[in-house]
């Protein structure tokens, strides 16, 4: 499908704003540290001017990266008036840019905004540096645009995973511990803490396996206080998951080779809100135990696995 949001980043999204004009499937462009004028980042090389004009092109370093500027670009600077093409776009505009940006300094994200028409958005980045190298910074700057262009795009989703099975999962080389799922239309990101080398982008495994016994006890009882017509107004399940020698388990068999295993634990912990008596609570801890999640977890879960 054609493009309906364009983001840039510094010059790129200056050169976003040129773009949007030529490109009627675009409703909403996206620019972070860009200047008002593109000439303005003229200065940052103008100790390669000579070499450009000699040789047609220079390797500068602008905001600590190494780019490439030919002689076309530097002519392009020179001919493209922002505040013209501002004034002409009709398209949703989100200006993210950072106070203490020396790159680009913050009053060009003013002169941006007071060019632009409605519907903009303006967004401090409080103590992000030009280039986002904090990576909470970039993460962070991601979920301002998606809830931001939410407003403006059609729904998009997530690329589906080809699968004829009930949830299917993808990590790529891109990730270290970056897990894409995809259950039925709904799609999950799960990782691993930074703690353990992960990016954090998502609950640990073990945290969905959690979240599934939350979400299992809060449906059932739900589906039987409204069956009973009880005045429960509101389910809070708390889950903690443990690991704990095998010998705390009264069940498991005490082989001398067994003596490292350990058993799962998963601790709930169950708050019912309503005027609800105290059998009414009791029978609703007995039900709690009988939702399913909560039996597939007791009782021995064979997994088979095939090499597809």
């Amino acid at each position: 499908a054609a493009p309906s949001l364009l983001i840039g980043h510094s010059l790129g999204g200056t050169a976003c704003l040129f773009a949007a004009r030529h490109l009627s499937a675009v409703k909403g462009v996206v620019t972070i540290g860009s200047p008002a004028e593109p000439e303005h980042v003229s200065h940052l090389f103008t100790d390669a001017y000579e070499e450009i004009q000699n040789l047609g092109h220079a390797q500068v370093s602008i905001g600590g990266r190494a780019f490439t500027i030919t002689d076309k670009f530097l002519e392009d600077l020179q001919r493209h008036n922002v505040g013209e093409i501002l004034g002409k776009l009709r398209k949703a505009l989100l200006i993210l840019h950072a106070p203490s940006d020396r790159t680009v300094p913050i009053f060009h994200a003013r002169r941006l905004y007071e060019a632009a028409h409605h519907p903009k958005s303006f967004i401090s980045l409080d103590r992000a540096d030009h280039i986002l190298s904090d990576q909470r910074d970039a993460q962070y700057v991601g979920r301002v645009i998606a809830a931001w262009s939410n407003r403006y795009l059609d729904p998009v989703y997530p690329s589906s995973i080809e699968s004829n099975h009930q949830v299917v999962g993808s990590l790529g080389r891109d990730y270290k511990f970056t897990t894409h799922l995809q259950a039925g239309k709904h799609f999950l990101v799960a990782d691993e803490p930074l703690s353990v080398g992960g990016d954090d982008l998502g609950p640990s495994p073990y945290e969905l396996l959690s979240a599934s016994l939350i979400a299992c006890t809060a449906m059932t009882l739900r589906m039987y206080a409204d069956r009973k017509k009880w005045p429960l107004e509101e389910v809070i399940v708390h889950v903690d998951h443990e690991k704990r020698y095998a010998e705390d388990c009264d069940n498991c068999v005490k082989q001398e080779e067994d003596k490292k295993i350990k058993i799962d634990h998963l601790n709930r912990f169950i708050e019912l809100k309503g005027n609800l008596t105290q059998d009414q609570r009791n029978r609703m801890m007995e039900i709690a135990d009988r939702c399913p999640v909560h039996r597939t977890l007791e009782h021995h879960v064979i997994v088979h696995t095939e090499l597809k």
